[in-house]
């Protein structure tokens, strides 16, 4: 499993894609994710039942990627914390599932104040 950590301030978009590749030797081939479906969630923890957000996730099965997306208005509801996220991938028909990425979920406010 991979780890990656997010840091977005809150009212800010977020757009992340992941790329799937095969590794043997000096050679990198992309994974094709035919039949694949993928959801990724934002949680206070690991293991929390309470669901913070839900990332928009595209599956762009010939690139071998993920696309995932947060909206403005979802950062804009969060508070400032650090959380938990994964992405969760099945397989159809097989219903293999894998959790491929996960890490930090980081939201922060504006440092600057604003003086008009």
């Amino acid at each position: 499993m991979a780890q990656f950590d997010f840091y977005i301030k809150r009212g800010e978009s977020l757009e992340q894609d992941a790329t799937f590749y095969e590794v043997v030797g000096e050679t990198r081939t992309v994974i094709p994710l035919t039949n694949v479906t993928a959801k990724a969630e934002i949680r206070p923890n690991p293991g929390s039942g309470k669901l913070l957000a839900s990332f928009d996730c595209e599956v762009l099965a010939e690139e071998g990627t993920v696309l995932m997306q947060l909206s403005p208005e979802t950062t804009a509801g969060m508070k400032k914390g650090v959380y938990a996220w994964d992405l969760l991938m099945e397989n159809q028909p097989d219903a293999l599932t894998k959790y491929p990425i996960d890490g930090l979920f980081v939201v922060y406010d504006h440092v600057t104040e604003l003086d008009l």
